[in-house]
């Protein structure tokens, strides 16, 4: 019977991931911004619809959760400007490059 053939003399201390593709790590990334997005836009819609509360304590920490919320929403949106942003420069670049293999690269959202 012959010897099975190996294709590696030796297994490498360390171990090289070469499935790692920018292009969906992006892609997921981005996914998580537009969910972020919704959810704080989410948020400053529903500090609208509370009713104003009458005492100035209570004035108070409404308007500290108004700016809070509404902060929130502001880096949110311009995050996902930013993720949008990345995603057309990647698009732009695999099709320059014309990375085969690479199907299509996630496509911007706002």
């Amino acid at each position: 019977m012959r010897k099975h053939r190996r294709t590696q003399s030796r297994v490498p201390n360390k171990a090289q991931h070469d499935n790692f593709n920018a292009a969906d790590a992006l892609e997921s990334v981005y996914i998580d911004l537009i969910q972020v997005d919704a959810f704080a836009h989410a948020a400053r819609e529903a500090i609208v619809e509370l009713r104003c509360p009458s005492n100035r304590a209570e004035r108070r920490t409404f308007d500290r959760i108004y700016t809070l919320v509404a902060k929130v929403a502001d880096e949110a949106r311009a995050a996902l400007l930013h993720g949008n942003a990345l995603v057309a420069a990647l698009s732009a670049h695999m099709e320059a490059r014309g990375a085969p293999g690479d199907a299509d690269p996630p496509t911007p959202r706002t």
